[in-house]
């Protein structure tokens, strides 16, 4: 800590250097020529000396502090052309409007947009291109921005049926989603085979892994921020998606010309529809929907007001004998405005809501259960530029009102709900110290105001601080080598069994018996971009507090009361990560390998000793691939393999009287088989009629190979050996084909 106060002074100290020595504040933003939308994360710079720059925000802003006019700025983005303008004591503000290389150069096609190493010092970031995901072949033909995170090192699916990501050994419900700036506590459809997001509303995906930004907390693992689109604000544009399970349409244009515009997109499934063809399934229901809106309205050049909504809901109903559904919804009202000296404030209200509830009735019986949150959260963030120092200054204020379970059993009905607020305040500084050498230097603190719990009937507040630093250091204009150190916590739990995430994940607040999680990391990484290639490795160690899990004999409906089936501990997880990415020519695409270990020690579990963590991989290799053919054709794979999650099974079997009973030696002990699936795809670009301006029909297989990989393992006796037992693996998917037919116009 007395090293992180020399830290803060230095600073402080740098900051009033820099603003008496900057003089001139330019501002502008930067945008894609032919779409209008913002381009964040481009860099500006003064030509001849790029020790002076800066990088645009999320909403493609940015200013930049000099000491005269006779200078040249330089704009550049991945996958755009440089552009330059050579300033004037009469420019107060300059607009770079950037054209994306979509020709061939020779043999040299410019494709991807990544995150700049050299200058963004931040470790374990990762940035998903939305037009690669739109080529990754998937279940259905689904685009799916979750299920192509999984590629990235460090990244993990919970499996299939289970919904989410895992992230350098937390779970997925330590991740903090951001769909704009609202929480959603649920990221999948139909168990986690589809995204809650759509593809086509998406601008950025940005993942977190390491070092965070200190505007993000609320979660101990990692920060996924998906940014939507604005709708354009002069042209109307429509397109379209056609599956064979789903489909989707999306508008967006101007409401006023040039002031204010929208973005409208919503999908639907179609399984109820297949399942009435059938003579045995025709009274089961099965779908899912979500609506996403966004409206945005400039009243002058210096504020601009953005709402964006989203709704989502899937509905099961098992031939009215049991039904499930659940309900995701996201609100985002947020204001920017651009002050003098090149600062802006952002403030915003966020709503986030979670619902799951399913239903058993078979003649007279009938039972239930319900979990669920909503979380109400107010931002204010300021930002300044000043030159060598980029300061994002904010606080924040949530109220979380939480079901953490309720359920009826006939006439008996029991329910636990909490309710708590939380408070935060953050500096960041974003630090050019030299031409070579980046900082990130942030601290968030923290107020939780808990609720009491059964076992101990008082109320607590957790005050808590979240350091951060990062730094980079450029070897030269190629390679990059970073290190960070950071802290999060959480105040939000939701509990899971055996490491998969489910829909029915109980939440809670921290209460005065169940503590914050928190979590220390320190990464450190080597980056190297040159000749079209990026090539990354990182290695991690992270330690974890107060880490909850079940006590032995017990689930999520074992009883009413969360701090009655759980005990806390430690947790510890390591790793090597290791990624190539071809960002240029016809063959593009990335090369991924992670080696990690996580573990969990918990008094009052597996006799006080370390266990493997429920989501604990060896191996994680993933590959993807993706060629033009030619102006027509284009074909991609996608192979994935990883090793089987742990799980605990039976070591001994034993009879009493006329029962069969099991001996657990230790949790976690077994593994489920390695789990590995080849994807392929193609895409035919067909001739525009009418007034389309893209017309494609794709289609591949996704598990071309065949490989049936288990989700669940039982044991059973086996009645040809009545001493011993066997096990019975059950898969989902075998080799599933996909067509979709996607149009633009």
């Amino acid at each position: 800590m007395k090293l992180f106060n020399i830290l803060l002074f230095t600073l402080f100290v740098n900051v009033l250097s820099a603003y008496s020595q900057s003089k001139i504040t330019i501002c502008g933003n930067v945008t894609d020529r032919d779409t209008k939308s913002p381009l964040p994360g481009a860099t500006i710079t003064v030509s001849g000396n790029k020790n002076v720059g800066c990088i645009t925000d999320e909403n493609g802003k940015f200013c930049i502090k000099l000491s005269t006019y006779d200078v040249m700025l330089v704009c550049n983005f991945i996958g755009y052309a440089a552009d330059s303008v050579k300033l004037s004591s009469e420019n107060r503000s300059v607009n770079f409007q950037l054209l994306q290389v979509a020709a061939d150069v020779g043999e040299v096609k410019i494709v991807e947009k990544g995150y700049n190493h050299q200058k963004q010092p931040l470790t374990g970031v990762e940035t998903m291109n939305v037009e690669m995901v739109d080529r990754i072949p998937s279940l259905m033909g689904e685009k799916d921005p979750i299920k192509a995170l999984a590629y990235l090192p460090g990244v993990q699916t919970a499996g299939d049926g289970a919904s989410g990501f895992q992230v350098r050994g937390s779970t997925a419900n330590n991740n903090l989603v951001l769909l704009d700036d609202a929480i959603v506590n649920n990221a999948g459809h139909f168990l986690g085979f589809f995204s809650t997001f759509n593809n086509d509303i998406l601008r950025d995906v940005t993942l977190y892994k390491g070092v965070k930004p200190a505007q993000y907390g609320e979660r101990s693992a990692s920060v996924l921020q998906l940014q939507t689109k604005d709708g354009d604000v002069e042209k109307y544009h429509f397109s379209a998606g056609i599956g064979i399970l789903a489909s989707s349409l999306t508008a967006d244009g101007p409401i006023v010309k040039n002031k204010t515009s929208f973005l409208l997109s919503a999908r639907r499934s179609y399984f109820d529809l297949f399942l009435k063809l059938t003579e045995k399934y025709r009274d089961m229901k099965m779908f899912f929907n979500d609506v996403n809106l966004k409206i945005v309205h400039k009243f002058n050049n210096n504020n601009t007001l953005r709402f964006s909504a989203y709704s989502g809901r899937d509905y099961a109903d098992i031939v009215k004998i049991m039904s499930a559904g659940w309900k995701n919804r996201a609100l985002d009202l947020r204001h920017t405005s651009f002050l003098k000296n090149g600062a802006y404030l952002n403030s915003s209200f966020c709503i986030s809501d979670y619902v799951y509830d399913e239903d058993l009735s078979i003649a007279s019986f009938s039972e239930g259960y319900k979990t669920g949150i909503r979380q109400y959260t107010w931002k204010e963030n300021y930002n300044q530029n000043l030159g060598k120092h980029s300061l994002n200054i904010g606080l924040q204020a949530s109220y979380h009102d939480v079901i953490t379970g309720e359920w009826y059993y006939q006439d008996d009905k029991s329910s636990e709900k909490r309710q708590a607020e939380e408070y935060a305040v953050y500096v960041n500084d974003n630090w050019t110290i030299s031409e070579k050498i980046n900082a990130n230097i942030g601290i968030r603190a923290t107020r939780f105001d808990a609720p009491a719990s059964d076992v101990n009937q008082n109320d607590k507040s957790y005050y808590d601080f979240e350091p951060r630093v990062a730094l980079n250091v450029n070897i030269n204009e190629h390679n990059t080598l970073k290190i960070g150190v950071s802290q999060n916590l959480q105040n939000i739990h939701a509990v899971i069994d055996d490491g998969i995430a489910s829909i029915g994940s109980r939440f809670s607040t921290s209460t005065s018996t169940l503590k914050p999680e928190l979590s220390r990391q320190v990464d450190f990484g080597f980056f190297s971009t040159q000749n079209g290639f990026d090539f990354s490795a990182e290695v991690y160690y992270k330690h974890m507090k107060n880490v909850p899990d079940y006590r032995d004999g017990c689930d999520n409906v074992t009883d009413i009361r969360l701090e009655n089936l759980l005990l806390a501990g430690r947790g510890r997880s390591y790793g090597l990560e290791l990624c190539v990415k071809k960002n240029v020519g016809k063959l593009t695409g990335l090369i991924s390998y992670t080696l990690s270990k996580t573990e969990t020690k918990i008094d009052g579990i597996n006799q006080n000793r370390w266990y493997r963590a429920s989501n604990d991989r060896r191996h994680d290799v993933s590959f993807v691939a993706m060629y033009d053919l030619n102006n027509k054709w284009q074909v991609s794979a996608a192979w994935i393999y990883y090793s089987g999650h742990p799980i605990t099974l039976p070591s001994a079997k034993y009879a009493y009287e006329n029962n069969t009973g099991f001996y657990f030696s230790g949790r976690n002990e077994y593994r489920m088989p390695d789990y590995h699936r080849l994807d392929l795809g193609v895409t035919m670009k067909m001739n525009n009629f009418w007034k389309l301006t893209e017309n494609n029909l794709a289609f591949g297989l996704f598990n071309a190979y065949c490989h049936y990989n288990p989700i669940l393992i039982s044991i059973e006796s086996d009645v040809n050996r009545p001493s011993g037992t066997k096990t019975v693996q059950y898969a989902l998917f075998g080799i599933v084909p996909y067509i979709t037919w996607n149009v633009k116009f």
